[in-house]
């Protein structure tokens, strides 16, 4: 059964779009701080860089997201019902439109990671976000990193798919996609320019993914399938 149209779940009211591109700026600026504040005071004191991503990135970042999420409901006065998270089974055409998705996202991505390194010779990442194979006595880190990757996920879809683009779709119609995209490439900036252009097919085909099927775990699934198993991979040394 599928679920209502945004307009019936979401009022297209002006102020939406100040509050929704708020909470992009908010998610930002908490982004920044973990990455230029805390992380450096934690790789100071003796913290391994990825380490030290994992917890700035969960307790300054990912967990107040979920709050500044549930204050945006909480703000609308309705139910938190499956309608208005849009949260349902997904069909065979949605589960198409994920493999699909992370397909694209998996090629476009190698695509720029090997033009870059090749001709830009660009560092791709900052040093809490590389990942180098794992020798046998540090395989503990993907426990660490499991938990991590599992609050990543469900944190930003939660506020950017379930809470913010059904608002979004209300303003902006179909290019609410492009206008999440654009927001969500600002929440972003502090990773600089490299990562920036590396993760350009993320942020493009999951909100639109989201938006074309209208169901949240579409979302989730793309992302999670996009930046999880390439993790596992290069930590286990078979990319």
């Amino acid at each position: 059964m599928s679920l209502p149209r945004v307009e019936q779940i979401v009022p297209a009211a002006p102020s939406t779009s100040v509050v929704d591109t708020g909470a992009f700026c908010v998610g930002a600026l908490l982004l920044g701080l973990a990455t230029r504040g805390l992380i450096p005071v934690l790789v100071h004191r003796g913290w391994e860089p990825l380490l030290a991503w994992f917890a700035a990135g969960s307790l300054v970042v990912f967990l107040p997201l979920l709050a500044l999420g549930a204050a945006v409901l909480r703000s609308e006065g309705g139910p938190w019902t499956r309608a208005r998270l849009r949260l349902q089974p997904p069909t065979r055409h949605d589960w198409a439109l994920i493999a699909a998705g992370t397909l694209v996202v998996g090629l476009l991505s190698g695509l720029l990671a090997l033009v870059m390194r090749r001709w830009v010779g660009a560092e791709l990442a900052p040093p809490f976000l590389r990942v180098e194979p794992l020798g046998a006595g540090r395989l503990w880190i993907l426990a660490v990193w499991l938990p991590f990757w599992i609050l990543n996920v469900l944190a930003e879809e939660f506020i950017w798919r379930a809470v913010l683009l059904p608002r979004q779709e209300a303003r902006f119609g179909r290019w609410a996609w492009l206008v999440q995209a654009l927001l969500w490439a600002l929440f972003h900036a502090s990773f600089g320019v490299t990562v920036l252009v590396l993760v350009v097919p993320t942020l493009l085909v999951v909100p639109f993914v989201a938006q074309h099927t209208r169901n949240t775990f579409c979302g989730v699934a793309v992302h999670a399938l996009s930046n999880g198993p390439p993790f596992v991979l290069i930590a286990l040394g078979l990319i």
